[in-house]
């Protein structure tokens, strides 16, 4: 997004149809039955619908050609099961969290193809940290030589992540927060045993 324009340009939108809306819902939008329509999300400002994509173009401030071409295009993509521009569907993990109901050949592409069209504003967010304090093997915190700081521990969020600015899923930094700990708490005891009671800050 921000190579592309963002902030000065916040024309983002995630676009699906109907039935992509009605299967799997949107933002806070929960699926079908839970959210029964869409009109209280549209008077709130949260999401525009077109019954056509030129129409929903228009309401979006986007060129209704433009939009169509692109609908056009990933539908051509869906069918094919190849996305040339994101990838989606080309990793192992990707095709995993996929709807296989949604592509025979790819299940993270389907097609935009029934209206009413909904158009959702996206812009960037937070998620998580990916760099926090380094540390070594047993949680111990490292200064600027990478030796470790006496009495100084870090797991979880505060520790430099794994994952080294990844996000491969949801509670990603969960089991490295266990495990450290768990290294952390066996190194503290074991230090405590070795040389009497050690400062933990």
């Amino acid at each position: 997004m921000f190579q592309n324009g963002y902030p000065a340009d916040k024309r983002f939108y995630f676009i699906c149809d109907h039935e992509f809306l009605k299967k799997r819902g949107m933002g806070h939008m929960l699926p079908w039955p839970w959210t029964m329509g869409t009109k209280q999300y549209e008077r709130a400002g949260y999401i525009q619908v077109g019954a056509s994509v030129a129409e929903l173009a228009g309401k979006i401030g986007l060129d209704p050609m433009a939009l169509e071409k692109t609908v056009e295009e990933h539908n051509i993509h869906a069918k094919s099961g190849v996305d040339p521009y994101f990838g989606r569907g080309a990793s192992v993990f990707n095709r995993m969290l996929g709807d296989p109901s949604v592509g025979k050949v790819n299940p993270n592409l389907g097609p935009i193809a029934t209206g009413p069209f909904v158009a959702l504003q996206i812009v960037p967010a937070t998620l998580g940290t990916a760099t926090g304090l380094a540390t070594d093997t047993s949680g111990r915190v490292l200064n600027v030589d990478a030796a470790p700081i006496d009495g100084l521990y870090a797991c979880g969020n505060d520790a430099t992540s794994l994952m080294r600015g990844l996000y491969p899923g949801a509670g990603i930094t969960i089991g490295p927060g266990i495990v450290f700990a768990y290294r952390a708490v066996n190194a503290i005891t074991n230090t405590g045993r070795n040389s009497g009671a050690e400062q933990i800050r």
